[in-house]
């Protein structure tokens, strides 16, 4: 026999072994998941309702609120309506984000601005999440926040980048909920 035949032989019988291996592994592991299911079909035939599914836990049913109760009164006389906002944001004169300058210096204060507000753990979820849109220096905040105090904290802190000339300050004072 040849040397390339012999070698043939070799891989051949390499091929065999390593599939039986990998078949063998396979086996147990259809074993073992026959057995479980086995396992639970005998626990199933002991339980007086073997027929009726049981609820899984993370699918517990909703709740709803009586019509009378308050949350449901709450929310549909609280309907979320920024129509005006939009409106203003179409307009031509209004920044939005897809204004914001390109230029390096620009993105670095943007940046700048967002890293010092996301680290604020005193500003709610939507004070930072203020729109900062700075275009040649200019700076211009947009946005929701829930207090005057975090206004403030907000304008405060951009007026402290370096490279920033002037801050318009747009944030909105959410209205009081009752």
């Amino acid at each position: 026999m040849t040397i390339f035949r012999k070698s043939l032989i070799a891989v051949a019988a390499l091929g065999v072994f390593g599939c039986s291996h990998v078949n063998e592994a396979e086996r147990e592991q259809e074993e073992r998941a026959a057995a479980e299911q086995s396992q639970r079909r005998s626990q199933a035939g002991r339980t007086p309702t073997a027929t009726a599914p049981r609820p899984r836990p993370d699918t517990a049913p909703a709740r709803t609120a009586p019509p009378d109760s308050p949350l449901v009164q709450d929310s549909e006389t609280r309907d979320a309506d920024n129509t005006g906002i939009n409106e203003r944001d179409r307009k031509g004169t209004a920044l939005t984000p897809l204004d914001q300058s390109n230029s390096a210096e620009d993105l670095r204060i943007t940046a700048e601005i967002r890293k010092a507000l996301m680290k604020d753990d005193s500003l709610s979820f939507n004070a930072k999440n203020v729109k900062v849109i700075t275009r040649s220096g200019n700076v211009v905040l947009r946005g929701p926040v829930k207090t005057t105090l975090e206004k403030a904290r907000i304008d405060a802190v951009a007026r402290t980048v370096g490279g920033v000339l002037e801050v318009d300050d747009q944030l909105e004072v959410e209205p009081p909920k009752d």
